[in-house]
């Protein structure tokens, strides 16, 4: 679309709303017994949330609408924020704006910044489904936090929406439409603030392909649905990410089918799992065929992709993951920081959207939030924040300027003839990237059969053998054709 051209949004939502309805009140009515009127009530605050959304957002709304895959890109990359009552707080963040965009990501998830609460009111009153932690901020502060990213084209994620999934809350939601229309209210009401994605936090519905016996299963699936297509009508800008999980020698489970998806993201619980254990074992039989599941089916599913677990109580920071704590010389440090590198360029390399931690790229040892004292020792060449800043940035660089790297090249894995380093290969037409990572802390030698020669894009080192020697906890990039040129990054 002509970018010149004046858009007249209140067409465009009339049209997305004429091709939705049928289905949004089927859904609607067959969930809630044919009640109508709730029915009615809640399509005037489809009305009036798409009334109150600003122009910006609109035109946001029509560009996305135009490339739906606006998520999955080369450089695509994210980060988790943790806030805190001090410097890390709304107001805080939003005066760091401008170191997060010099590190080039595109979504910032803030967490726990909002207090979910699903309690209904023996007067009768609607519960707030969401609402801001006042110790970490105001709505007011959120507002401008999300304008602050939005100005800096980082789309702003949410963690925890939808408290209704919880087993207690889902049969107070399935009996009262009431309920259901307030937590779409409130959804809609963050989407207006700039809020771009929101996270549904519960399991896949196919309970009882695990074993498990969840009564509410069908119910779940149309719940999610109309969140989805109410998303699509009033503001298709926004996309859901649910959690997928991984069952051992199966696919991936997930919203909805390969044809007609709920949620755009899926966010992949089990890389961490089987990450670690391989990081544990030296063996990545299991993460490959993880990885191989992944593939099968990431044409359609987008995976969040990362490493530690948010939500998790015995927080682990990466750089402590790696052995930066313990390292009692420069030889220990090299190696830790070689690991560190090595599980963040594997984050790259596999199908999806890469997720990590505000601190993981300074080395931060301990404690969620940032310590920003660290920030400036990234400008000291011989501190290990530099060298870690630098080299994520210089990986980076390459991801986003790599065909190969593309959300339209094919992924699979690579025997590498050692059970202790992983390959994964990427292609894109006559273009192929071999990534060998070293999950030991003695020197591997990996076999590549496909005929070379090859340039490692990080060392630069020009690869004619088959037998191909890594460092401890190292990695290369093996690439058949003429390195690209990368801008100053």
């Amino acid at each position: 679309m002509d970018m010149n051209e004046k858009i007249d949004f209140n067409k465009e939502y009339e049209i997305r709303k004429a091709n939705y309805i049928d289905e949004l009140r089927t859904v609607y009515l067959d969930i809630y017994e044919d009640r109508f009127d709730a029915f009615t009530f809640l399509l005037k605050n489809l009305d009036n949330a798409f009334s109150y959304r600003g122009d910006a957002f609109k035109q946001l709304d029509v560009e996305r609408a135009e490339n739906p895959g606006w998520f999955h890109q080369n450089n695509s990359y994210g980060m988790t924020v943790y806030v805190d009552d001090s410097e890390n707080n709304l107001q805080g963040l939003t005066g760091h704006i401008e170191y997060l965009k010099d590190f080039d990501i595109s979504f910032i998830n803030v967490m726990p910044v909002l207090k979910p609460a699903l309690v209904v009111n023996k007067q009768g009153a609607l519960p707030e489904f969401i609402s801001v932690d006042l110790n970490h901020g105001s709505i007011s502060d959120l507002h401008k936090f999300c304008a602050a990213c939005r100005s800096m084209g980082i789309s702003v994620y949410f963690d925890n929406i939808g408290e209704y999934c919880k087993p207690e809350n889902m049969d107070k939601i399935l009996s009262n439409p009431l309920l259901f229309n307030k937590l779409i209210y409130d959804m809609l009401m963050f989407a207006n603030l700039g809020v771009d994605i929101f996270k549904i936090n519960c399991r896949p519905y196919k309970w009882n392909d695990l074993g498990l016996d969840f009564p509410y299963s069908d119910q779940k699936i149309h719940v999610v649905r109309l969140i989805r297509i109410i998303l699509d009508i009033v503001c298709p800008g926004c996309i859901l990410l649910c959690n997928g999980e991984y069952d051992d020698g199966t696919a991936f489970s997930y919203y909805g089918s390969l044809i007609n998806q709920e949620c755009q993201l899926v966010n992949n619980l089990s890389n961490k799992d089987l990450l670690l254990e391989a990081v544990q074992e030296k063996n990545v039989v299991k993460l490959r065929n993880m990885i191989d599941s992944l593939t099968m089916i990431s044409r359609s599913t987008v995976f969040l992709n990362y490493i530690q677990d948010p939500w998790q109580e015995d927080w682990k920071n990466l750089a402590v993951l790696c052995g930066m704590n313990t390292a009692n010389d420069r030889i220990e440090m090299e190696m830790a920081i070689d690991f560190d590198m090595m599980l963040q360029g594997y984050l790259m390399m596999i199908p999806g959207v890469p997720f990590m931690y505000l601190g993981d790229e300074l080395g931060q040892m301990e404690g969620k939030s940032m310590d920003w004292s660290k920030a400036k020792l990234r400008f000291n060449t011989e501190s290990c924040q530099y060298k870690l800043y630098n080299n994520l940035m210089f990986l980076k660089r390459i991801r986003a300027v790599y065909d190969v790297f593309s959300r339209d090249a094919r992924c699979f894995t690579y025997d590498t003839f050692d059970p202790a380093v992983l390959g994964i290969v990427r292609t894109m037409g006559d273009k192929k990237i071999i990534g060998l990572f070293n999950f030991s802390p003695v020197q591997k030698t990996a076999w590549v059969l496909d005929p070379g020669p090859y340039t490692d894009i990080i060392s630069n080192d020009y690869i004619r053998d088959q037998s191909i020697s890594i460092k401890p906890y190292g990695m290369m990039w093996l690439y058949n054709q003429r390195p690209e040129v990368l801008e100053d990054y």
